[in-house]
């Protein structure tokens, strides 16, 4: 049996006026090898759900996240090896984001997490940045000597 690790999360998102708030109820899921399982995300937030960017992401022991898929009004996933294993779905009336992991196996035992971000998140979060100063007369170089001969 494969013990797959679920990841409470309970995310508190705030920028401008939306609210979003993120929970999974599954501490942790156990299920024998090749079955699918599938993992909750209930999403409470001040817009649109049908349309809200809801991300998965993945953590292996000893590795950093790395992002399966986000789905916003269809499932995306990050990279075409994983078409068929991993599946995203959306229930509109109950604001719950689902990830399906087909044939699981031992490469499968990791913490899986919901996220919700958009691109306004990140022009919200934008610092301007100082431009570097560009010369158009070539400038001195110096060279600095050795202070006794070699």
């Amino acid at each position: 049996m494969l013990l797959l690790e679920t990841f409470v999360l309970a995310l508190v998102c705030s920028y401008g006026s939306s609210q979003v708030r993120l929970t999974q109820p599954q501490l942790s899921i156990t299920r024998e090898g090749n079955k699918a399982i599938r993992i909750d995300c209930h999403v409470s937030l001040s817009e649109d759900f049908g349309k809200a960017p809801i991300h998965w992401y993945r953590q292996r022991h000893d590795a950093a996240p790395e992002r399966i898929l986000f789905i916003a009004t269809q499932s995306v996933l990050d990279r075409d090896l994983d078409k068929g294993k991993f599946n995203a779905e959306k229930k509109i009336g109950q604001s719950t984001c689902t990830l399906t992991i087909n044939k699981i196996t031992s490469n499968d035992i990791a913490t899986y997490y919901c996220a919700y971000w958009d691109h306004t998140v990140l022009e919200n979060c934008r610092q301007p940045v100082q431009q570097p100063t560009l010369h158009s007369e070539p400038q001195p170089l110096e060279c600095l000597r050795p202070l006794s001969p070699l």
